[in-house]
């Protein structure tokens, strides 16, 4: 049973992020808190895209939790495409700000550059990697492939925008690289972001019912996406329900109980 203040943590927290504009949804921030809060692993929380802070604010409130000082964010924070309009502010701007209002500042790691570059010098074990960033196949493909070796067993990690039409990046990379990997086990779906535990190894034999459901569920979506078709009533309906049916929430209480952080870390 969870603690009473890290549940009113969870409901506080992830209202005040909500207030900061970003394309994550409620529930993605929840798993987002809960993931930085509860150490399945050690080692550095690891964030690619920041945008306006939505995402860096709920890891780093939840990486408080666990007793971790900061988190790094990486996004290189293009400048507005209009920068002759006085309404657009530059994100990197909006995003410091969120930082500074929500006295996480000193708990954020910043590096404004691409992934890639990042990746080369990086050599730091990750517990968390939250990947947000080029959305195409070629981008997401190079934050896989230059970050997923420093994950250690038990890390958590996340892809945002998995099954949308117009992102197909994501959507390849985690059907391929993290479903059909031998190396992570327990995996599921939240709204559009999918996650998995990285385990090292016997992951596709093990857990090889809930990554194959998540499979076949997300090669019907690209199916019919490429041919252009729309899902029939009942399709649609258990697409949906799949969406929903990973809950990382109860798998990470139930499997993690005795972490559930206290208010002593803060």
């Amino acid at each position: 049973m969870l603690n009473t203040e890290f549940r009113k943590a969870i409901d506080e927290e992830c209202k005040a992020a909500i207030s900061v504009k970003g394309l994550i949804n409620k529930r993605e921030v929840r798993l987002l808190f809960i993931a930085a809060a509860i150490l399945t692993a050690q080692g550095e929380i690891l964030e690619i895209g920041s945008f306006k802070g939505r995402s860096t604010l709920i890891l780093a409130k939840g990486a408080r939790w666990a007793a971790q000082n900061k988190i790094v964010a990486c996004d290189p924070f293009p400048p507005p495409t209009n920068p002759n309009d006085p309404a657009v502010r530059p994100s990197y701007e909006v995003f410091l700000e969120t930082l500074e209002r929500n006295g996480i500042s000193e708990n954020v790691e910043i590096h404004r550059k691409f992934s890639a570059e990042l990746a080369k010098d990086w050599n730091r074990p990750i517990r968390l990697l939250w990947i947000d960033g080029d959305h195409s196949y070629p981008g997401v493909k190079a934050d896989v492939d230059g970050f997923f070796p420093h994950l250690v067993p038990g890390a958590i990690v996340a892809l945002h925008d998995i099954g949308r039409s117009r992102l197909p990046g994501p959507t390849t990379c985690f059907m391929e690289d993290v479903l059909m990997s031998d190396g992570f086990g327990m995996c599921g779906m939240c709204h559009y972001t999918g996650w998995a535990q990285f385990i090292g190894s016997g992951g596709l034999k093990k857990y090889r019912l809930e990554k194959g459901k998540a499979y076949r569920f997300l090669a019907a979506r690209k199916l019919q996406q490429v041919l252009g078709t729309k899902m029939r009533p009942l399709r649609r309906w258990r697409y949906k329900r799949f969406r929903r049916s990973g809950s990382f929430e109860k798998w990470v209480f139930s499997v993690y109980k005795d972490l559930v952080p206290s208010p002593k870390n803060l």
